[in-house]
C-alpha cells in the first residue's frame, strides 16, 4: 500500500478481477493508474518468491513436500480428525476424573501446603502460593499440558486454555476444597 501511494496509484481492487475491472476501467488510466497496480503486484510477487525461495533453500525450512526421508505427510479427513479429537478429550477427561492430573499439578505447584488460593479465568488457573520458587514449570508444561506459566510475586498463572474449569475442579477436589470464588 505504501508503494502504491508513493506511485500515486488510486486503483480499487476489493474482491477480485471482476470488481477490479468494473471499478477501474470506467474511471480510466489517468485517474486510477491501474496498470501500475498490476505491475506493482507482479514485482512484489517476484520479490516474495525470490526471498522465500532463498530462505527455504538456504536454511532448509521444512515445507509441504520437503519432509525428511521416511517422514510422511498425511491429510486427515474430518471424520478421522473428530475421532482423534474425541479420543484425546476422553483421555484428558479420564485423567482429570481419577485425580491423576490434579495430583501432578498440585505436586508441581509445591504441594498442598504451598497453595493458598485457587481461582480461574477463561484460560488460566490462578493461584496464590506461599513459595512460588517451588513451582516446577517443566512438569506443568510437559506433563499436564499447560501452555505457559506466569509468576509474579506470590501469584502464579498456569495457562490451560478452555479446559481450565475442569482442571480447577479436579485441583479443588484433590485439595478437599469447595470451589473458591
Amino acid at each position: 500500500m505504501v508503494v502504491l501511494n508513493l506511485l500515486n496509484v488510486r486503483a480499487i481492487g476489493p474482491n477480485g478481477m471482476i470488481d477490479f475491472l468494473l471499478y477501474n476501467l470506467p474511471l480510466g488510466i489517468g485517474r486510477t493508474r491501474w496498470p501500475l497496480y498490476i505491475l506493482t503486484g507482479l514485482v512484489f510477487f517476484a520479490i516474495y518468491y525470490a526471498v522465500f525461495r532463498f530462505l527455504i533453500v538456504k536454511f532448509n525450512f521444512k515445507t509441504i513436500g520437503r519432509e525428511d526421508e521416511g517422514q510422511e505427510t498425511k491429510l486427515y479427513s474430518k471424520k478421522e480428525y473428530n475421532e482423534k479429537k474425541g479420543s484425546a478429550k476422553k483421555q484428558a477427561g479420564a485423567a482429570v476424573e481419577d485425580g491423576g492430573i490434579a495430583s501432578v499439578i498440585v505436586n508441581a505447584l509445591g504441594g498442598p501446603s504451598n497453595i493458598d488460593t485457587v481461582t480461574n479465568c477463561y484460560t488460566r488457573l490462578r493461584l496464590t502460593l506461599e513459595n512460588p520458587e517451588l513451582v516446577d514449570e517443566g512438569v506443568l508444561k510437559n506433563v499436564t499440558g499447560a501452555s505457559g506459566v506466569i509468576k509474579k510475586d506470590h501469584n502464579v498463572h498456569v495457562v490451560y486454555g478452555l479446559q481450565v474449569t475442569s482442571v480447577r475442579k479436579a485441583v479443588d477436589q484433590y485439595l478437599g476444597r469447595n470451589n473458591e470464588e
